[in-house]
């Protein structure tokens, strides 16, 4: 029996769902010639979707501080943002931990392996 080979209905790879990618700019310098994080204005990025990771409250007395972290699955295009990239969830920025894991280089190729992207901001 043939193995069907194609767009398969079952696994669509459209997706309704949307966030913001802002790109890190390198090299730019401020008026003392010291580097600076620069970001392009955000540019739309498709995903499958995005869970919340494990948000916690490191413990300091002298400090109200909660680490709070995304985890989103998305196709592997151009469109998925670098380590060094700035994600906006819910009208906040979100850095990118580590390089995002790319799902697309197994043995056996299927139409939604994408990118897991790990996201993480500290409040407080």
């Amino acid at each position: 029996m043939p193995i069907p080979v194609g767009p398969d209905p079952l696994y669509d790879s459209t997706t309704p769902h949307v966030l913001l990618v802002k790109r890190y700019v390198p090299g730019v310098k401020d008026a003392h010639g010291n580097p600076k994080d620069v970001y392009d204005e955000p540019v739309p990025w498709r995903i499958y979707g995005y869970a919340p990771g494990a948000n916690s409250e490191p413990a300091d007395p002298n400090r109200d501080l909660s680490i709070i972290e995304w985890t989103v699955y998305a196709p592997a295009n151009e469109e998925a943002p670098r380590d060094r990239d700035l994600v906006v969830v819910g009208g906040l920025d979100y850095a990118v931990e580590g390089r995002p894991a790319d799902w697309t280089k197994g043995p056996w190729p299927h139409p939604t392996a994408g990118v897991v992207v790990e996201l993480k901001r500290a409040e407080g």
